[in-house]
C-alpha cells in the first residue's frame, strides 16, 4: 500500500474528471504548468531536508502533477481537439468514405455497425477524416454481408445525437461522447456502396473470425436456446440473444456479471490454469513458467471474445498481477491492481467513465482491502483429532471401531472445508459487494437483498460451469451437453428459488450524486482505517456515514412536500403526470400505459429522483376523482392548476360559459388555432406535445409568438415541468 503508483493514481484519476466536467481547446496550458511543477520538485526536495515545510509543499505538488497529468492526458486524447475531425465538415457533407471497425450487430429492422470515417466530401473535394460514428443500415442482403474492415462509402447526412429532453432519462449522447462517438446516421438500401471488402487480416479480425467459429459450435449444439444464449455470453460475451426474463433473474439475485466476460471469468481462467500445473513448486523459474501459460490462457480467452472491452481491462488487471506473483514471493496486489488501472487509463481515459471499469475494479480493490480484516475474523473450529481422543479415553479397540472412527474423522474433515470455502466465498461476496454498491445504487438504483446467498450458492460452481462450456467447444458442441444443461437447470432452481424470497429485488432506491460521493468517501476511509489502521480514517468513516443518513432523511422529507405535473417527452404518445408527495397519478393512453419498459425508460428516472412510493395509472379518455386529483373529460384539476388535454377528438366541444384555465396542452394534432382556442378559454399557458405534427406545432408556436401567448414546444424544448408551491 505504500507503493508510489497507489499515491498517484487517485489524483491522476481527478485530473481525468476535471477534465470531463471542465474541459479546455488550450491543451498547451496545463502542459505547461504541469513541466514548471516537475521541475520544481527535485528543489523541494533538496530542500524537505532542511525545512520541515518544504516536505508539505512537494506533497501537495506531487499532488498538482498527478492531477494535471490526468488533465492533460485526458485532454490530448480527445479526437475534438483536430480540425480534420468530422464533425467540423459534417454541416456541409452528405458523402463519407467509412470502415467497420467493430462486428456489426443485427437488432429488428437495422443493422447496427461502429465505423471509423476515412474521407469526407465536401464543397472542395473529397478530404481526408477521422473520427467514429455509429451506422444503421436497413436490413436487406447487401447489409447482411457487411463485416468488420469492410470500406464503404455512404450516403446520408450524418446527425448529433440529442441529449435527453425529460429529466434525468438516460443521457445517450453523453455515453457515446465518452466513446469518442459523436454522431449517427440511418443508411437506406442502395445509399452506399462497399468500395473494398475486408481482407480478414489483423488480430482483430482473427479473433471475430475466432469467436464465430466458436459461436457456430455453440448454436449447433442440442442445448436449448436459453442454454445456447448463456453460454455465448459466458464464454464469448455475446449477450444479446439473452431474454430479458433470464437477465432479470440473473440481476435480481446479484450475479448478473456472471452473463459478461468480466473479472470473474478471467480470475477463473487463471485459478483453472493454475490448478492443472500444480506439479510446479514455488520456485522462481517455475513460477515464471507458471506466470507465462497463464498469461497467454488469459489472452487467448480475450481473442474467443472479439477482443470485448471488458475481457481486455480484465486480462490486463490480472497480467499485472500474475507478472508480480512471478518475480515476487509477496507481491502488492494493491500496486499491480493500480498500475493495471493506470496503464488502461493512458490508453483511454474515458474508461473511467465505463460502468463495467468501475464494477470491476472496486470490487478487486474491496477484495484485497478487507482480506487482512477478514484473515482475523472468526473461523469455522478445526475438527478434533476423533482417533487420538478415543484412544486416550478407551484404550485399544476393535478393528469395526477403528474403521467407524475413521469415517467420522473423514466427514468431519470434509464438512470442516466445505463449510471452511464457503465462509470464505462470503467473506469475498461481501468485500465484493460492500464497495460496489455504491455504483450498484447509483446507476441502477436497485439492491439485490439476497447477493450474498446467491452468490455463496453459483459463484463457487461458476468455475464448474466454464469449465463444462469450455468442453462442450473443445468437443465441438458433441459432447459435455447434457452436462452443461444440467448445471443450468441447477443454476436457475436457486435462482428462482432467490426470487421468490420476499422482497429479494429492492429497486427504484433514490440515490444521487451527493450520497454517492459521501458513500465512496466513507467506504475509502473505512478501507484506509483496516489497512492503515489509523483512528482519524474510522471517525472520518462514522462522520461521513451520519452526514450521509442525515443527507438521505433531508431528502426524504422534502420528497414528502413536494407538488408538481410534468409533460413527458415521449415521442409519438401523450403522457404526464402530477407529483403529490410520494405518491404520483400518470396520465396517458392505454397502450402506452401497459408499456412498462418504454415508460420506464422516459419516466421511470425522475419517478426515482421524487422518491415516488406510489403510481396511480389513469387512462386518458376516462375519468377519475381522489382527493388530489380530479379529472373529467379532457379536463384536468390538480392543486391549484386547471388543465384542459384537447386533442383532435375533443376540439370541438364548445363550453357555454368560457373557462379559465392555467394551462392548455395540445396534443394528437388537434385542427385548431390559438385563436380559436382564446374565444373558447381564457389561459395562461400552451403547451404542445411531442405527439403533435411539426407543421401543427410550428404554426401554433407563430401564432403564440405573435399574440404574445406563453408556450412550450416538448419537442423542441423538451419536457415541462411546473413546480407548485403549497
Amino acid at each position: 500500500m505504500n507503493s508510489s503508483i497507489v499515491k498517484w493514481i487517485l489524483p491522476f484519476v481527478l485530473g481525468i474528471i476535471l477534465e470531463g466536467a471542465y474541459p479546455t481547446k488550450h491543451e498547451i496550458i496545463p502542459l505547461i504548468i504541469c513541466v514548471v511543477m516537475v521541475v520544481g520538485v527535485p528543489v523541494c526536495v533538496r530542500m524537505s531536508y532542511r525545512y520541515k515545510v518544504a516536505q508539505h509543499i512537494y506533497l501537495m505538488l506531487f499532488i498538482a502533477i498527478a492531477v494535471l497529468f490526468g488533465y492533460t492526458i485526458s485532454l490530448l486524447h480527445s479526437p475534438l481537439r483536430y480540425k480534420s475531425h468530422y464533425t467540423y465538415a459534417m454541416p456541409s457533407s452528405d458523402m463519407y468514405e467509412v470502415m467497420i471497425n467493430e462486428k456489426p450487430s443485427h437488432t429488428a429492422k437495422s443493422i447496427k455497425a461502429t465505423a471509423s470515417m476515412l474521407m469526407i466530401h465536401t464543397p472542395d473535394g473529397w478530404k481526408k477524416t477521422k473520427g467514429k460514428a455509429i451506422l444503421y443500415f436497413q436490413k436487406d442482403s447487401l447489409a447482411e454481408t457487411l463485416q468488420y474492415g469492410d470500406k464503404i462509402v455512404v450516403q446520408s447526412k450524418l446527425r448529433n445525437v440529442e441529449p435527453p429532453n425529460n429529466p434525468y432519462e438516460f443521457d445517450y449522447s453523453d455515453y457515446l461522447a465518452k466513446r469518442y462517438i459523436y454522431a449517427t446516421a440511418y443508411i437506406q438500401s442502395g445509399h452506399y456502396t462497399i468500395v473494398e471488402k475486408s481482407s480478414q487480416k489483423g488480430i482483430l479480425a482473427f479473433a471475430y473470425k475466432l469467436r464465430d467459429m466458436m459461436m457456430g459450435i455453440i448454436n449447433n449444439s442440442s442445448l436449448s436456446e436459453q442454454e445456447k444464449s448463456i453460454a455465448s455470453a459466458m464464454l464469448l460475451g455475446w449477450d444479446e440473444n439473452i431474454d430479458i426474463e433470464t437477465l432479470q433473474k440473473f440481476s435480481n439475485a446479484g450475479i448478473s456479471h456472471i452473463l459478461c466476460v468480466s473479472g470473474l471469468h478471467l480470475g477463473i481462467i487463471s485459478m483453472l490454469i493454475g490448478y492443472c500445473l500444480f506439479f510446479l513448486n514455488n520456485s522462481k523459474k517455475h513460477r515464471i513458467i507458471k506466470g507465462c501459460i497463464r498469461i497467454l490462457a488469459l489472452w487467448f480467452f480475450v481473442m474467443i471474445t472479439g477482443m470485448a472491452p471488458s475481457a481486455m481491462r480484465a486480462a490486463t488487471m490480472f497480467t499485472l498481477i500474475v507478472i508480480g506473483e512471478m518475480f515476487f514471493e509477496r507481491a502488492d496486489v494493491f500496486s499491480n491492481v493500480a498500475t493495471s488501472a493506470f496503464i488502461l487509463l493512458l490508453i483511454n481515459p474515458n474508461y473511467i467513465y465505463d460502468v463495467g471499469f468501475q464494477l470491476s475494479y472496486s470490487a478487486v480493490i474491496g477484495i484485497v482491502a478487507l482480506k487482512p480484516f477478514f484473515d482475523n475474523f472468526p473461523i469455522i473450529p478445526t475438527p478434533n483429532d476423533w482417533e487420538k481422543w478415543y484412544y486416550n479415553k478407551y484404550g485399544s479397540t476393535s478393528i469395526a471401531s477403528k474403521f467407524l472412527i475413521y469415517s467420522w474423522q473423514k466427514i468431519c474433515n470434509t464438512s470442516h472445508f466445505i463449510a471452511s470455502k464457503i465462509l470464505s466465498f462470503a467473506y469475498i461476496s461481501f468485500s465484493a459487494q460492500l464497495f460496489t454498491a455504491p455504483f450498484i445504487l447509483y446507476y441502477f438504483h436497485q439492491f439485490p437483498v439476497y447477493f450474498l446467498v446467491a452468490n455463496v450458492a453459483i459463484i463457487p460452481f461458476s468455475g464448474i460451469l466454464l469449465a463444462t462450456a469450455i468442453l462442450v467447444i473443445i468437443s465441438g458442441g458433441k459432447a459435455f451437453t447434457t452436462l452443461f444443461s444440467i448445471e443450468l437447470k441447477g443454476v436457475n432452481y436457486v435462482l428462482d428459488w432467490v426470487s421468490k424470497l420476499p422482497s429479494a429485488n429492492i429497486s427504484d432506491i433514490y440515490f444521487d450524486t451527493p450520497m454517492f460521493c459521501l458513500s465512496l468517501l466513507a467506504i475509502l476511509c473505512l478501507m484506509l482505517a483496516i489497512v492503515r489502521r489509523w483512528k482519524p480514517y474510522l471517525f472520518i468513516f462514522i462522520g461521513t456515514m451520519i452526514a450521509l443518513f442525515g443527507y438521505a432523511i433531508t431528502i426524504s422529507h422534502n420528497s414528502t412536500q413536494q407538488s408538481k405535473w410534468i409533460v413527458y417527452e415521449s415521442g409519438n404518445d401523450f403522457a404526464m403526470e402530477m407529483f403529490d408527495g410520494n405518491t404520483s397519478y400518470f396520465v396517458a393512453d392505454s397502450s402506452l400505459i401497459g408499456n412498462h419498459q418504454q415508460v420506464k425508460y422516459f419516466a421511470g428516472n425522475y419517478r426515482i429522483n421524487n422518491c415516488t412510493q406510489k403510481i396511480n395509472n389513469i387512462y386518458l379518455d376516462s375519468n377519475y376523482v381522489s382527493d388530489n386529483v380530479f379529472k373529467r373529460n379532457s379536463f384536468i384539476a390538480f392543486s391549484n392548476c386547471k388543465i384542459a388535454v384537447i386533442n383532435k377528438n375533443n376540439y370541438k366541444q364548445h363550453s357555454n360559459q368560457k373557462l379559465h384555465l392555467t394551462h392548455i396542452i395540445l396534443t394528437n394534432n388537434p385542427y385548431i388555432s390559438v385563436c380559436e382556442l382564446r374565444q373558447q378559454f381564457d389561459f395562461d399557458t400552451i403547451i404542445i406535445a411531442s405527439n403533435n405534427y411539426r407543421t401543427l406545432s410550428d404554426k401554433w408556436a407563430c401564432e403564440c409568438d405573435s399574440l404574445g401567448i406563453p408556450y412550450h414546444d416538448v419537442h423542441t424544448q423538451g419536457a415541462y415541468v411546473a413546480n407548485i408551491a403549497k
